[in-house]
């Protein structure tokens, strides 16, 4: 009795001392230093250690994100990036890392902010060639290169003396001039 007693709480890894409960009271200095002057139950309070991981997409209408949230230390966090119609995932940043796994696993050990890179998917380019069976009869006009979906109008353009024929498609013989072709290929 009137002796002084020192308790040190220390925590398991991925956790943390809260506090004690001593006789109903709660304290919170560690070490605790207590006079004796009495049988007394101390009670060391931990509780495990959270991390939150925030995670975004670079623009919410390319994709979405799912596995954002809170865990204990040390847990393993998934996150999925998801993008839209039209739109293709590249890479997570995380920390100033680029990572291209999806799903992606990362070890939670402190809050974290990972954001998901998307961007929209290239619209394929195809090249409208247009060949005359002979130049000196006349030209075309509207071949190049043109976006997939795109409606391109090709015109026959005579040359004085000369009048325009028809167009062959794959062997289809095709007599409106000019003519309309919606490209993909």
């Amino acid at each position: 009795e009137g002796a002084t007693a020192t308790l040190t709480a220390t925590p398991a890894v991925g956790h943390q001392f809260v506090n004690w409960t001593v006789g109903g009271e709660t304290l919170t200095e560690n070490p605790l230093t207590l006079t004796v002057t009495s049988d007394i139950t101390v009670v060391a309070n931990f509780a495990v250690i959270k991390h939150t991981v925030t995670a975004t997409a670079n623009d919410p209408a390319m994709g979405t994100v799912e596995g954002a949230g809170t865990y204990a230390e040390g847990a393993t966090a998934t996150l999925t990036a998801t993008p839209n119609e039209g739109y293709e995932f590249s890479y997570w940043v995380v920390a100033g890392d680029t990572l291209t796994d999806n799903p992606l696993t990362l070890e939670v050990n402190n809050d974290m902010l990972v954001e998901a890179i998307f961007a929209a998917i290239p619209v394929p380019t195809y090249m409208v060639t247009v060949i005359v069976n002979d130049s000196t009869m006349g030209i075309v006009e509207g071949a190049g290169e043109y976006e997939e979906g795109i409606v391109v109008t090709l015109t026959a353009v005579a040359n004085t003396g000369f009048v325009f024929s028809h167009w062959t498609i794959d062997g289809e013989v095709i007599n409106d001039n000019p003519m309309t072709i919606t490209v993909d290929g």
